[in-house]
């Protein structure tokens, strides 16, 4: 059932903690009006998720499905149920028990319930409040004007009408009934107003119920008009100026509740009112938002969308709610476009603009015949400007209302305080911000001052129009020469702030090759915040991937020295170590962030490879073992430290040991010089040897003798003859022998799974191991039935150990880096450039941790769970199966691919020339057909998304996506063959390119041309070309077509890209030389620049503005460019290989050695999408980090293990 996916899907979003629960309360009441888009697109489009998280909860749900046998109600039931939803979903919706959704709103304080049960209102005295007459009605309530008789006084009593909000008296279509949700939005309107003291705020007086239990509160009366009614009887300007000290006073107002986190989202002029002694009063704060705190409004936000989308129209001039909170006409972009995360003071400053639009020009910001109408000329236009409408309105007030009013939230006035200021200084004569004076502004306000100097003549006029003249003169020179020396200054600290910049991280990444990651944090940490974006992200990332980086110096009393193994308690509390070198070993509880115990191990250097595998707690975690010598291990309780037994392997050297389940015996890998070696029983408690069982292969230790005469074995990580531990049942333990086998405890006997090349690991409660075979794959077994579930077609010839998690899920691998692999699937996880060795798994399965041979002395606590730094994405087949295809059928001989406008999906071809659709991020097919019977060279998207074009050597075909079926054909001309094809942005033209047979220098020049899109009938031609055109192209602002060429220095002209102007094509506006068969071109968000890449492998900078060439970028062997999401970055992908270059001066600030086309950012830029092998796409995530010292580093990392491994507080251990 779909919506208990959904239920499922924001379960697993929260407990994973990629939403929080406000989040997702904030989408849930506008799913459960509209479910015709689930909550996973909304959070998406709210900025909570991005689309790679969206996928990977996905799967999370669809792996969980599966487990219970698709029934999705069992599933659901499994997490938790009816209560699981409602604690996770919050107010946003209410499940019941019988399955009923409900969408109660959210609340404005911790639960609805309890804030109104809490409140203790007054209750109205019989006869207090004497009824005058109303005095005006709202969606919710209504104002009374009424008597107190208590105090004598008149005053305004607002009460909640207790009837539905949509009857026939009120304008706003909407179910919502009267509910404990209206009481809240109530409660919150007259406490906010209450606690806002201020002159411009009506003060509250009492907040009540009466008898028959309606809300009610009381407040100042202000007699007077609003200043909408104040703008529409001023019968000038100058009349309407004389308002301007009232918009000062509430933009003070205004400036003081922002002051108190509160953000109005409903200024207009009919929320003012001027009284009878010209005070300035703000009212209705109904819609207001405290920060911080849940909005009120999210069911009304949802439930006037739907209004909207069904078409019908709210008045212009009244409060709206749903995706357009507040007023339309008077509302800010960001509001109405519905994003009301992006929301805050600045939105208000445009408010206060539209208040002063309408002062100065007598009429509202935007007319229009419905709430649609108004609404897109919000989000796309720009209102007609204040001189237009009023072209006597003074020049500075002109300027401060379009930079109030600026569509960027970015370039209006900072705060409503600023915006105050600049009106004082307007009023006092100073000069504005906001406006650029020139001459004769500076001339007109120099005689304004001196206006009585000039009464006394002409002559005096002459000199003070001279002095005047030279007073500007020198004002203009000096400001210009103020102005050049700070731009000049500012420009000189920026390049080198850039140049330090690039430094840094040209220096980090060397430390980071040399595993030098503390030193490389260090230069990331220096670079200034302001450069900090996605290449420092993924660097910072790549630097500290850990949950937690623990090292001697954060631990009193430790010894610093190289860790030799390093093992979690069975209850995940206690983190046992050994050192290698000072033969301590240290029980450091992770709950309580310090060492419980440490102490020394004797003669621990003569025994090299006895450290290995020796460190090991009891299963019920009372007792651990330490190393004694090469032959003899010791059992210690924990509680107080002291010896048990001790395990006396004689002449052998004991290599591993491993406790039974029942911790009644313990099984120890023993070496001899025999040679012998083979796995010893004792018990546990007595230490008494009980047995011993000889393997056949015989491992080979180095020795050699130090220069005091005594013998040093050399670490060898990897043996023929392992124990790598008890199974389940207690009777058998899983051993290496050669071969991976099972050796059962009582007979001896082995049985053997299959040949193994000394590298395995096993997870005993679920009987899963996992080994190297001689071709170097990983196969992973269940030994309980000795069955091979998979093998992971993939060189592990250069990984040193291997770790599974207890429930054989996640296998950890060490090598050159760090890699995550989900078992059985073999589906990589993350990989980190990081090298651990020593690898073990929590109990919980959530997390490993492993000793950093890169932090000398460190060892680091990893997150299992999570997919990050650099994830691997297969290509998959609609069932979500593993595409059973290289990477030349995927996308074909040559990078033949096409990405639609928003970049959900992908288009390549395959070798025998079938299209296929791909989902983007998750990279599974769609649907796939055979396109034709010749090579597919170009494809392209219709900017709907619903057609996709094909250029193959005969024709140029468009095809119905949802059909696949070709509804339009264009021949290739005689003696020539089509080359490429690309959609206008509207998606009613196609540009094509063709090639000459004959040769480029007997062909014509007109090999491109744009036809309509619909019929094929021509458009217009472009000429130019000799004989082939490789690249035809479209700026997504529909200016500028591209045409591209290729051929033979020979020919003249032909090695170029050409821009052309793309109404009539009859215009050539720019051409770039020396790029040879151009083949990909990005542009900035802008527009206003582009980057492009051919044959010539140099990408080259274009600048529309100028039509002129920036810069190449010397590169030897780049095939794509990309621009950032932000403009100021961008990526070139080489074969193979990506590089983030500045667009600024196209330096090169960082670079990975893997990634190939096609590459692409996603929308947020904060990962980069490319080809990573034959079979996959790899992301590259970028994390914001901020700057943090040690102790708050490990402060925080302490506080992630505990959360991650689910510690408790408990009884503490004392010493």
């Amino acid at each position: 059932m779909q919506r208990d996916r959904t239920f499922l899907f924001g379960i697993f979003a929260v407990q994973l903690g990629k939403v929080t629960r406000t989040q997702l309360r904030e989408v849930a009441g506008a799913w459960a009006a509209d479910p015709s888009r689930d909550i996973a697109e909304r959070l998406v489009e709210a900025g909570a998720l991005d689309a790679h998280q969206r996928v990977l909860i996905d799967r999370l749900v669809e792996e969980a499905i599966r487990a219970h046998e698709g029934n999705v109600a069992a599933t659901l039931e499994t997490f938790g149920g009816v209560a699981r939803v409602n604690q996770s979903f919050g107010s946003g919706l209410l499940l019941t028990e019988s399955g009923e959704v409900t969408r109660p709103a959210p609340p404005m304080f911790p639960g609805d319930a309890s804030a109104i049960a809490s409140l203790t209102p007054v209750t109205e005295m019989p006869g207090r409040y004497t009824h005058a007459s109303e005095y005006g009605r709202g969606g919710m309530g209504r104002v009374l004007l009424v008597h107190d008789e208590s105090l004598g006084r008149d005053i305004a009593l607002k009460e909640l009408l207790p009837r539905e909000i949509g009857d026939a008296e009120t304008t706003l279509s909407s179910p919502v009934r009267l509910s404990m949700h209206l009481l809240g939005r109530f409660i919150q309107e007259a406490r906010l107003t209450g606690q806002l003291q201020h002159p411009s705020i009506v003060p509250v007086y009492e907040l009540g119920r009466r008898e028959d239990g309606t809300l009610y509160y009381t407040m100042k009366l202000v007699r007077g008009k609003p200043l909408s009614r104040a703008i529409r009887e001023a019968q000038s300007l100058q009349q309407r100026l004389a308002l301007i000290p009232h918009f000062v006073d509430l933009c003070q107002a205004m400036a003081y509740a922002h002051s108190r986190g509160v953000i109005h989202r409903d200024i207009k002029p009919a929320n003012v009112l001027i009284g009878e002694f010209g005070e300035t009063v703000v009212i209705d704060w109904g819609l207001a938002k405290v920060k911080d705190r849940d909005d009120v409004h999210a069911l009304e936000f949802a439930q006037t969308m739907r209004l909207l989308n069904l078409g019908e129209d709210i008045d212009l001039h009244k409060t709206a709610y749903g995706n357009v909170l507040g007023t339309p006409v008077y509302m800010p972009p960001e509001q109405a476009a519905g994003v009301l995360a992006q929301v805050n003071e600045r939105s208000d400053v445009y408010g206060l603009g539209a208040v002063l639009y309408s002062i100065l020009t007598g009429r509202c910001p935007y007319e229009g015949a419905g709430t649609a109408d108004i609404l897109r000329k919000v989000l796309q236009e720009t209102p007609v400007p204040v001189t237009g409408l009023a072209p006597d309105t003074p020049a500075e007030l002109a300027a401060i209302c379009a930079r109030a009013m600026d569509r960027d939230p970015g370039r209006r006035y900072e705060s409503a305080k600023a915006l105050a200021d600049e009106i004082d200084r307007f009023l006092s004569g100073a000069l504005v911000r906001a406006y650029t004076y020139s001459f004769a502004d500076h001339l007109r306000r120099f005689i304004r001052r001196h206006k009585t100097a000039f009464a006394t003549g002409a002559l005096a006029g002459l000199i003070l129009l001279t002095v005047a003249g030279v007073y500007h003169f020198r004002l203009t020179l000096a400001h210009h020469r103020e102005q050049e020396q700070r731009l000049a200054a500012e420009a000189a600290n920026e390049r080198l702030r850039w140049e330090n910049y690039a430094v840094s991280l040209t220096a980090a990444q060397k430390h980071m090759t040399d595993r030098e990651y503390q030193t490389a944090l260090s230069l990331l940490e220096g670079c200034p915040v302001e450069h900090r974006h996605w290449e420092w992200g993924l660097l910072k990332r790549a630097c500290q991937p850990q949950v937690l980086v623990l090292s001697d110096f954060d631990i009193p009393g430790n010894t610093y020295g190289m860790n030799g193994c390093v093992v979690f308690s069975p209850d995940g509390r206690y983190v046992l170590n050994k050192r290698f070198f000072s033969g301590q070993y240290h029980l450091f509880d992770l709950l309580e962030g310090r060492n419980v115990y440490v102490g020394s191990v004797t003669e621990a250097r003569s025994g090299r490879l006895g450290w290995i595998d020796t460190c090991r707690f009891l299963p019920d975690g009372s007792a651990f073992t330490a190393t004694l010598d090469p032959h003899r291990v010791e059992l210690r309780r924990i509680a107080d430290n002291t010896a048990i037994t001790v395990y006396d392997a004689g002449a052998g050297e004991i290599r591993s040991l491993s406790f039974s389940p029942d911790g009644t015996r313990v099984a120890g890998h023993v070496v001899e010089e025999n040679p012998w070696h083979g796995i010893v029983l004792w018990d546990a408690r007595s230490g008494k040897e009980l047995n011993r069982f000889a393997l056949a292969a015989v491992p080979a230790p180095e020795f050699y003798v130090t220069e005091d005469g005594s013998r040093w074995d050399r670490f060898i990580s990897q043996q023929p003859g392992q124990l790598l531990g008890f199974l389940n049942d207690g009777r058998r333990a899983a051993i290496l022998d050669g071969q991976l086998g099972v050796l059962d405890l009582q007979s001896g006997e082995i049985a053997y799974a299959g040949a193994c090349s000394s590298l395995a690991a096993f997870a005993p409660a679920c009987g899963v191991a996992v080994m190297r075979n001689p071709a170097r794959n990983l196969e992973v077994w269940q030994l309980e039935t000795l069955t091979r579930l998979n093998t992971i077609q993939q060189d592990f010839g250069l990984i040193g150990d291997i770790a599974l998690s207890p429930d054989g899920t996640v296998l950890a691998a060490e090598g050159p880096s760090v890699q995550v692999w989900k078992l059985p699937s073999g589906v990589m996880r993350y990989e980190s450039p990081h090298y651990v060795r020593s690898i073990m798994f929590s109990p919980n399965s959530k997390a490993f941790i492993g000793i950093s041979d890169a932090r000398y002395g460190c060892f680091d606590v990893w997150d299992a769970t999570q997919s990050r730094d650099v994830e691997r994405i297969p290509f998959t087949t609609e069932t979500g199966e593993p595409a059973a295809v290289a990477m030349k059928e995927v996308l074909g001989s040559q990078p033949v691919y096409a990405y639609n406008v928003n970049g959900t999906r992908m288009a390549s071809v395959d070798a025998e020339g079938s299209l296929i659709l791909w989902h983007v991020p998750s990279f599974r097919r769609e649907t796939a057909w055979q396109a034709g019977n010749t090579k597919v060279l170009c494809v392209a998207f219709s900017p709907d998304d619903n057609r996709l074009a094909t250029a193959m050597r005969d024709e140029v075909a468009v095809w119905d996506i949802p059909t696949r079926t070709k509804v339009l054909s264009i021949p290739a001309p005689p003696d020539y063959v089509m080359q490429c094809c690309a959609f206008s942005p509207c998606g009613t033209r196609l540009a094509l390119g063709r090639a000459s047979t004959k040769g480029l220098s007997d062909a014509g020049t007109d090999c491109a041309w744009v036809v309509d899109a619909a019929t094929g009938a021509p458009v217009y031609t472009v000429t130019g070309h000799p004989g082939a055109c490789n690249m035809v192209q479209f700026s997504p602002d529909a200016q500028w077509l591209l045409t591209g060429a290729y051929g033979s220095p020979s020919v003249p002209g032909d090695i170029s890209l050409r821009i052309w102007d793309a109404a009539t094509g009859a215009r050539l506006v720019g051409t770039i030389e020396r790029l040879n068969w151009p083949w990909h071109a990005s542009f900035s968000p802008d527009n206003s620049q582009m980057l492009v890449v051919g044959l010539s492998i140099e990408p080259v900078l274009w600048d529309f503005a100028t039509q002129r060439e920036v810069y190449r970028i010397k590169s030897g062997s780049a095939r794509q460019v990309v621009f950032h999401p932000d403009g100021e970055r961008f990526a070139v992908v080489r074969m193979p290989g990506i590089a983030i270059h500045a667009v600024k001066d196209g330096r090169e600030l960082c670079s990975y050695p893997f990634g190939k086309i096609p590459g692409r950012f996603t929308p947020d830029g904060r990962t980069f999408i490319c080809r990573y092998d034959a079979a996959s796409m790899v992301a590259l995530h970028a994390s914001a980090w901020a700057p943090t010292d040690r102790d708050t580093e490990l402060r925080q990392g302490l506080a992630n293990v505990q959360e991650l491994l689910e510690l408790r507080p408990a009884a503490s251990v004392s010493p």
